[in-house]
């Protein structure tokens, strides 16, 4: 018996401990990874031997360097589940599916225990293959963190973006695939904060100029959350190792004071998360602000709301792989409409036709339509913002004209075919017009092939102007 022990003993002392290999935080049980892309799995280990990983059965080997290892995967292009497992050490099973980045401002980060609806946008999704990863934002005391992939059941959707939520929902209703869902968005930021130095202009980069300008409300969270690209390093950088199908970006609020700007900083940001992901291509679906304030208000020709709409649009028009999402009707007297089910349904009908190929084709959207003058009528065709036009009450009110003096006038306005005309006795010679132009407008038009009001737009470049003129 003391011969047997101390053969033990000896050979404790001397065998050497099983190797410790580890996957890396990020590669978690319920997480979806794009279907159809190449994956990075990495992790950690206290050997020099050979790291062995089995995908699926398959055997797939390296070697670790300074106790690091990694391995590019393909990932299937058919939806399914995949299971992990390394030799000697964890497993983990995920899903194959779509991947989409919901970003920005306060009505993204609003939680879907907030929402007014919210009760109905988390409905039955518990056996839904629909997976949520949020990203709590940076504070003074630490920074951003990286919460677990969860289900969509109670706890998962709770805090979890109400719009971001509603967008997965029937995003994966219509398409049948699993999806998963990435919310990184903070309330009160600015578009600034979110794109990187290194794409920023030097002015904005330096801050300086850029900080001044900010409202105190707009400075807040325990740190400067709109200094220039914070919000990129902290909240949007770390995700970059994540292959994507596309982003859903609801932002411009807080950008409303420099909407002249909106424009090219949204294409700014576009192509600077393209460039951090290395996808040139990756798709972009930008809400557009809906109407805030009184509803039908009245014609305002310096409307912010207006105007960042607009930049929306021109930022997406610009752009191949991007589509603006017309909300104008959603809106509310607040500037949180608490009903946000609605977007989603509409931002995931939006990326079904234009980046699945799938249902009726969504125009090309001009930001400026070209008008046609004849004598004291002006005339717009609308078939760049909408195949089909309709009406729902009358034109008139949300039409103005003005001639080269830049006075806006009320206008009689009707609708033949796809082109609006309109004149007034006040405008003799008519050279500009603008349609639903106000923070909250009356929309009679309507884009009838996918049952949303047509979108504000106008057909002058008087922005440098001021109201009136």
């Amino acid at each position: 018996m003391k011969l047997l022990f101390g053969l033990a003993l000896f050979a404790a002392a001397v065998l050497p401990a099983a190797a410790r290999v580890e996957f890396d935080a990020s590669v978690q049980d319920d997480a979806v990874v794009q279907r159809g892309a190449a994956w990075r799995v990495g992790g950690s280990t206290d050997s020099t031997a050979a790291v062995v990983l089995r995908v699926d059965g398959r055997r797939v080997e390296t070697m670790p360097r300074d106790g690091r290892w990694s391995v590019e995967l393909a990932v299937p292009a058919d939806a399914r589940r995949m299971e992990l497992a390394l030799e000697g050490g964890e497993t983990r099973r995920v899903l194959a599916g779509d991947v989409w980045l919901c970003s920005g401002q306060s009505n993204m980060a609003m939680p879907t225990s907030r929402a007014q609806d919210g009760a109905a946008i988390a409905e039955g999704l518990a056996d839904v293959p629909l997976r949520l990863l949020k990203v709590l934002p940076p504070t003074r005391a630490r920074g951003a963190v990286q919460q677990p992939w969860q289900r969509a059941d109670a706890a998962g959707t709770r805090a979890f973006s109400a719009v971001c939520l509603a967008f997965g929902r029937e995003l994966q209703r219509r398409i049948g695939v699993p999806v998963g869902l990435v919310d990184a968005s903070l309330g009160g930021t600015r578009i600034e904060a979110w794109i990187s130095a290194a794409s920023l202009p030097p002015a904005v980069a330096r801050d300086e100029t850029y900080l001044r300008r900010l409202a105190p409300e707009d400075r807040g969270g325990g740190f400067e959350k709109n200094r220039a690209s914070i919000l990129f390093d902290g909240m949007i950088a770390g995700l970059a190792q994540q292959p994507l199908r596309g982003v859903l970006w609801y932002q411009g609020e807080s950008n409303r004071i420099n909407a002249a700007s909106y424009a090219d900083l949204l294409g700014l940001l576009m192509q600077d998360w393209r460039r951090h992901w290395r996808q040139g291509d990756l798709p972009f679906v930008i809400v557009q602000l809906p109407g805030f304030g009184a509803s039908a208000a009245a014609f305002d020709p310096a409307s912010p709301m207006a105007a960042v709409r607009e930049a929306q649009a021109v930022a997406a028009a610009r752009d191949r792989n991007a589509v603006a999402v017309n909300t104008l009707d959603l809106g509310d007297v607040d500037l949180h409409p608490p009903r946000k089910l609605p977007f989603g349904q509409r931002a995931a009908a939006a990326a079904e036709r234009r980046f699945y190929g799938q249902g009726a084709s969504a125009p090309a959207q001009a930001a400026i339509p070209r008008p046609q003058i004849q004598g004291a009528r002006i005339s717009v065709d609308l078939k760049p913002l909408a195949a089909c036009v309709s009406t729902q009450g009358p034109i008139g009110p949300a039409v103005q004209i003005a001639g080269s003096d830049g006075q806006w006038q009320p206008a009689e306005a009707e609708l033949s075919g796809s082109t609006l005309m309109a004149r007034s006795t006040r405008v003799p010679r008519p050279v500009a017009l603008r349609y639903a132009w106000a923070d909250h407008p009356a929309t009679p038009l309507q884009d009838c092939a996918n049952n949303v009001p047509l979108p504000g737009f106008r057909t002058d470049d008087w922005s440098a102007r001021p109201a009136g003129r």
